[in-house]
């Protein structure tokens, strides 16, 4: 699929941004440089006070930047929901304030997306490194995703699959979640948006905001590292994403109160609630709650037996 200048989709890139100075102008400038140039970046400022506020204003000169300054901390989720309704490209990119991407990321990606084939979400294999650029790990999807690779992604037993999948798959060796990778793709942007729309600011599990996405679309994966991902820091989240005032962010607080069994459990609950269709929640999410059930008996089985 090729685009010529005069029919090019518009790609959204939305960049969230707290207290980034030290590795923000390295995430825009990498975007700013795509080869695919038919872009709008919406950078969401959620009320830094570090300076990011001058070194996104000095990309104001070009006229595809939009600064978005929020005058309170509103809190993650709220800001990247924010980010999220405010565009209005075709396709949208979510975009870490201390990650990078290769000139050539949107370029490679876009020819994957397939309305007609229902394909909405396309991600390259990613380096996750630390935050001072040591190599963790390369985390390919494809590899991890390769029996849902060639399905039919128009059907609702595809969708049935790869909901399972996202929810419940294998963690790597190091014990990330491959998965998690999924809401840095590029994605169908009005579904993206939809999604937006009604998803509550209490549930913070990245994988819970893909799932409805991913029960309308369909993915492509390609093994070219064309991402760096920051995945290992110096300092831990609640330390780094302060708000600062004595506040925590409801993303310290969920991951203090929630097991990742319970963040399942409610991303089921919020896709009952979701706009989905009745044979989408049918056929689609209520059978998660039997592998949810299943898993856990198994687990606990498996507990009994080493004591």
């Amino acid at each position: 699929m090729l685009f010529d200048d005069n029919n090019a989709p518009l790609v959204s890139v939305v960049m969230p941004v707290f207290n980034g100075v030290k590795t923000f102008e390295r995430a825009i400038d990498s975007i700013l440089s795509q080869t695919y140039k038919n872009i709008e970046i919406l950078v969401c400022d959620n009320a830094s006070f570090d300076g990011t506020d001058l070194v996104a204003k000095k990309k104001l000169d070009d006229c595809r930047v939009v600064y978005i300054r929020h005058q309170e901390n509103i809190g993650a989720v709220a800001n990247f929901l924010y980010g999220i309704s405010a565009t209005k490209g075709d396709y949208l990119l979510i975009a870490g304030d201390d990650d990078y991407w290769d000139r050539k990321y949107i370029e490679k990606l876009l020819p994957l997306m397939d309305r007609s084939k229902c394909i909405g979400v396309a991600q390259s294999a990613i380096n996750r490194t630390t935050s001072s650029g040591e190599l963790v790990s390369v985390c390919d999807l494809r590899s991890h995703a390769a029996h849902l690779i060639n399905i039919d992604h128009s059907t609702l037993r595809s969708a049935r699959l790869r909901l399972k999948h996202l929810l419940f798959s294998e963690r790597c060796a190091d014990g990330y979640n491959p998965c998690n990778m999924l809401v840095l793709s590029l994605v169908d942007g009005a579904v993206m948006r939809e999604a937006a729309k009604h998803f509550p600011t209490d549930v913070v599990h990245d994988r819970a905001f893909m799932a409805e996405v991913i029960i309308k679309r369909g993915w492509q994966f390609v093994g070219d590292v064309l991402m760096t991902k920051v995945s290992v820091h110096e300092k831990p989240y609640s330390e780094r994403r302060s708000p600062g005032d004595g506040k925590i962010d409801i993303l310290v607080r969920d991951k203090t109160k929630y097991s990742n069994r319970m963040k399942v459990f409610r991303t089921l609950n919020f896709l009952l609630k979701s706009n989905l269709s009745f044979s989408e929640i049918l056929y689609v999410v209520l059978p998660q709650y039997y592998y949810l059930l299943v898993s856990e008996v198994s687990g606990l089985i498996k507990r009994r037996l080493v004591l």
